[in-house]
């Protein structure tokens, strides 16, 4: 007897939710793997900075990069957490000053 979804009940969750075969995506630039996760939620970027920066984490060698240019986010998620800090500290700032 055959299932007609691929989704297993008892697998363990991944890390991550696979990427949609529709949206190509650009080969690991570590290994040259395709096969990739979209991870829901990141430590630098919660769960808004995967999606912005197409952030993908191959499965092969567990390497993030931009799904649709194969080049590293780094730089994009630095400046993303450096502007996010000073945000941050500028608004608990204005709280202390205010409150």
């Amino acid at each position: 007897m055959s299932q007609s979804s691929p989704h297993n009940p008892f697998e363990a969750p991944r890390e991550g939710r696979p990427v949609s075969p529709s949206i190509p995506t650009a080969p690991c630039p570590k290994c040259g793997g395709v096969n990739v996760d979209a991870p829901s939620f990141t430590w630098w970027g919660g769960a808004l900075g995967p999606k912005m920066f197409s952030h993908v984490i191959c499965r092969n060698c567990n390497t993030g990069f931009n799904k649709k240019t194969g080049n590293s986010n780094a730089t994009a998620i630095a400046i993303y957490v450096g502007v996010s800090l000073v945000v941050g500290l500028g608004a608990a700032f204005l709280f202390i000053m205010l409150g």
